[in-house]
């Protein structure tokens, strides 16, 4: 769903891509969008935490940044060089996949998808939320989005994802997924600790990387038709770009992937009597989800495109391998 505040709080990646476009590097892209994500920020939550909390989360944050820079040194020079790069294509691919998320509806227009705070990524890993409106889902509960990145020639990258699953599994029948710093848009909503249905979304990096030039050639069109509105090739191009953006095979990745775990903590949950409550706003979540993806229609090629997605297999066979 998009208003005001999603433009706002994707704003600055939007300038910072316009202001790319002159030099048209991906890594420029990577190192400028990685260090000025639109995160939410832990000091705005002093009306929800106290400073003292809030102190202690931050500098939990530092320690967990302060270790991965002491992994990067324990590592020979190309290992490093490649861990540190890795990581920051990841964090910009997660940043442009909350906002395109988010500005092209690709989970409905019934639902705001959030990037987390710092905390919340690093400490909870967690990296999108998915809000929803409690009128709808009959309780406050949003589904977080744990975004798993690997390549056709890597997916045993993934190989992690059932000891993963197993972990959700065990967090929910205790009800502990939660993100704790939430700014909310539905006005039901409250600001603060949000409790989630936590799911592992895997998209080939190819993809993603796709996606990033996608969205680079776009603010290049966009600069050139700002400055010169008579130019109709660029116009043009724009405009196809846009569209291929929108229609992103991602966005029916994660849908039916956010399905299937929704089926499987369902299915679980039934069995190891979570309350019901929560399975019948986790169904509801689901239909809502189903019925977007059914709107979207078929597209044989793309849906063929995406049934020989190796990570896409991957998290669905870990999915259903869960009984």
């Amino acid at each position: 769903m998009t208003s005001e505040l999603p433009e706002k709080r994707f704003g600055r990646v939007d300038s910072i891509a316009t202001a790319l476009v002159s030099k048209g590097t991906q890594r420029d892209m990577y190192d400028r969008l990685s260090l000025e994500q639109d995160r939410p920020q832990m000091r705005d939550f002093l009306d929800v935490y106290s400073a003292q909390e809030i102190a202690t989360d931050t500098k939990r944050v530092e320690q967990l940044e302060r270790k991965f820079g002491e992994d990067i040194e324990r590592m020979s020079a190309h290992s490093a060089e490649l861990s540190a790069e890795a990581r920051e294509q990841a964090e910009v691919a997660e940043t442009l996949l909350a906002k395109l998320a988010e500005l092209n509806n690709w989970l409905g227009d019934q639902v705001f998808v959030h990037q987390t705070s710092k905390f919340d990524d690093l400490e909870r890993k967690t990296d999108m939320v998915v809000e929803f409106d409690p009128e709808d889902v009959g309780k406050q509960l949003g589904i977080s989005l744990d975004l798993t990145f690997g390549t056709q020639k890597a997916s045993n990258k993934l190989g992690s994802i059932s000891d993963t699953l197993n972990s959700d599994i065990s967090k929910e029948r205790l009800g502990k997924s939660s993100v704790k710093y939430f700014n909310p848009e539905f006005k039901g909503n409250k600001k603060g600790q949000l409790e989630v249905v936590p799911v592992v979304i895997g998209i080939d990096f190819d993809r993603a990387n796709d996606l990033i030039e996608k969205y680079t050639s776009e603010k290049r069109l966009a600069a050139r038709v700002k400055e010169n509105p008579k130019d109709g090739t660029a116009a043009k191009l724009l405009s196809e770009t846009r569209k291929e953006i929108e229609a992103s095979p991602i966005r029916k990745i994660i849908l039916r992937e956010i399905i299937a775990q929704l089926d499987m903590f369902i299915r679980t949950g039934s069995r190891l009597h979570f309350p019901g409550d929560k399975i019948e706003s986790m169904k509801k979540m689901r239909e809502m989800l189903f019925a977007h993806l059914e709107s979207l229609g078929e597209n044989p090629a793309e849906d063929d495109e995406i049934q020989n997605d190796t990570v896409f297999n991957h998290i669905m066979f870990a999915v259903s391998q869960k009984r």
